[in-house]
């Protein structure tokens, strides 16, 4: 691995543990009865963090093995540290740990970070010997698994599924007292930016933040921490008069740069560098606004797969020309689509300048149990990625997944509204959404998702409110006694037009199609202007970035060549 995985919170000692591991299918799940973390003679070799569905794994089978092993075994000759934390990016579905073959703990959810203290599991030869066991369940409607397929099988919009580690593994070391985390709420009214710190540390202990312009130095505090945390306000101070520029935005994607220390006894036992970037997010005399300035969103949707790795990049420079690609093809606004995606595309977004719909992955099933399991992964995720300036709007839910009855459910209902309020409790900082594309509760944006192919229809269409909340798709825009109240108006999914050069598959599929390469950037390019021109609508989504195994809708192949030509799609984006 070529990056540090964690943008947000950066140390620097830490040690990357990707590679081949050692690895084992369990679907007798005998594993934990016959102590394979004791000993086990593992028959497998795998690269992690690609799972072994995907190429890049070196396994590349499309069986189902829900029950799968990891072992890794190594030697921290040069490491003293009386803290060391084994960290996992992401795991599908339940991960359990165990090193040197002492039980670490166990996570639940497959999308989101977490980590164990392992400092007492160290022997004196400072040996390591970590094994992994993951459990999914491939058929499970009532777990968020987004668009991994439930039924054994890519079909339709779902694709092949994701079994085990499919984001990074690393250890970090710290002393006994240190910075825990960091949270940054940006004030672009009274130029102030919020900074709260947890750490664990005795009270005698000090903090200090330095925060950076470029190579200046604006802020350069320290304090005395009372008791395990610490909020303190800053002033940004203008810069040269005209602190607009130098707010983040697509435009301008300006960030401020922060170093943490932490000090007891006035020696320095940790010390961490983030960021953060000033922008406000807020809906104004029924506007979408960014810095308090109207914002036409130009969106395309994204679901973070990739050609021999599914939903894991095989580097950072990936993840950086896909973020670069998209700003190429003139969009402002990435959505991100049933997936929380890898923190470092949300760092090129920040760095390069891409606002962000963070999406959750869904359920399809409604029970007590698909309930708990979205709102623990939700605000995992939103814990996680919290301070990345490039997100300006939270998605829960998506087209009523995992409440198919919402219609008519005051049960389902209630869910929605309770992901939208906690959403907001946790973050009013951000616009939120109960779900997008039909069948609201309460909503900040009206959001619509409509395929019509019909050119003349769509132009009728989103010239009539009373056209738009009918439902494009056959379902009502709002359900129950919510009602649209003059929300802003985004056409959040459509185009999804279907091309591909060679059409050998008859499973390939779009939700329309063309049958030549000219035809295709013709509707692409008439499809957008048209929408564009809709006095109704503050911006859309088109469907979609990239290809994706059967489902050949997308502006790019799924290696990233492109079908039409991007200079045309960017003048047609930078009309409006």
């Amino acid at each position: 691995m070529d990056f540090y995985p964690r943008p947000q919170f950066e140390r620097k000692a830490w040690l990357d543990l990707d590679g081949p591991w050692s690895f084992d299918f369990d679907d007798q799940r005998i594993g934990i009865k016959h102590k394979w973390y004791e000993t086990h003679d593992y028959s497998k070799e795998i690269t992690v963090p690609f799972v072994y569905q995907s190429e890049e794994s070196g396994i590349n089978s499309q069986d189902i093995h829900d029950c799968v092993w990891y072992n890794k075994m190594i030697i921290l000759e040069e490491v003293d540290a009386p803290r060391i934390l084994l960290h996992f990016g992401a795991s599908d579905y339940y991960t359990q740990v165990w090193v040197n073959g002492q039980y670490c703990g166990d996570h639940k959810g497959g999308h989101t970070p977490f980590s164990f203290d392992i400092s007492n599991q160290i022997q004196e030869d400072r040996q390591l010997k970590i094994d992994v066991c993951v459990t999914d369940y491939s058929y499970d409607e009532h777990l968020p698994r987004g668009k991994q397929n439930f039924k054994g099988k890519s079909e339709g919009i779902f694709y092949t599924g994701t079994t085990g580690i499919w984001q990074t593994v690393w250890l970090e070391f710290t002393e006994k007292d240190y910075i825990d985390s960091v949270c940054y709420i940006p004030d672009t009214v009274e130029n102030t930016v919020n900074i709260s710190t947890e750490v664990q540390a005795p009270t005698n202990a000090k903090l200090g933040i330095r925060i950076y312009r470029g190579n200046e130095v604006i802020v350069d505090s320290t304090s005395i921490i009372k008791g395990h945390s610490m909020t303190v306000d800053f002033e940004i101070p203008d810069f040269n008069d005209h602190h607009y520029g130098y707010w983040w935005s697509p435009e301008h994607p300006n960030l401020y740069d922060v170093e943490l220390v932490l000090l007891v006894n006035e020696q320095e036992v940790d010390r961490v560098t983030s960021y953060f970037g000033m922008r406000t997010v807020s809906i104004e005399h029924q506007l979408i606004c960014l810095n308090h300035m109207p914002f036409y969103t130009k969106s395309v949707l994204y679901q973070g797969y990739y050609p021999n790795s599914l939903m894991t990049a095989k580097s950072d420079a990936e993840i950086k020309k896909d973020v670069e690609l998209i700003k190429q093809m003139g969009f402002n606004s990435v959505r991100l689509h049933q997936k929380y995606e890898n923190p470092r595309f949300l760092y090129w977004c920040d760095k390069l300048g891409l606002v962000v719909w963070g999406e959750a992955p869904n359920a399809y099933s409604f029970s007590r149990r698909s309930v708990e399991e979205l709102l623990q992964e939700w605000q995992q995720a939103m814990k996680r990625d919290f301070n990345h300036p490039s997100i300006c709007v939270w998605l829960p839910l998506n087209e009523s997944w995992g409440v198919p009855k919402i219609k008519n459910s005051v049960v389902e209902q209630s869910f929605a509204n309770t992901m939208y309020y906690l959403t907001k409790a946790l973050d009013p900082t951000r616009l939120v959404l109960s779900n997008d594309g039909w069948e609201h509760t309460i909503s900040d944006i009206c959001t619509i998702h409509d395929y019509d192919a019909d050119i003349e229809k769509l132009k009728e269409r989103y010239t009539s409110v009373s056209a738009v909340l009918e439902g494009p798709q056959g379902r009502r825009i709002y359900v129950g006694d919510y009602s649209y109240d003059e929300e802003p108006m985004i056409l959040s999914e459509f185009g999804g037009i279907a091309f591909e050069e060679t059409n050998e598959d008859n499973a390939s599929w779009g939700y329309s199609g063309a049958s030549t390469s000219k035809e295709f950037e013709e509707k692409v390019l008439t499809i957008i202007s048209t929408i564009q021109a809709s006095e109704l609508l503050q911006g859309y989504c088109y469907t979609q970035f990239n290809d994706l195994e059967q489902e050949v809708n997308g502006l790019l192949t799924m290696e990233r060549e492109p079908k039409l030509a991007l200079e045309l799609l960017a003048k047609i984006n930078q009309m409006k």
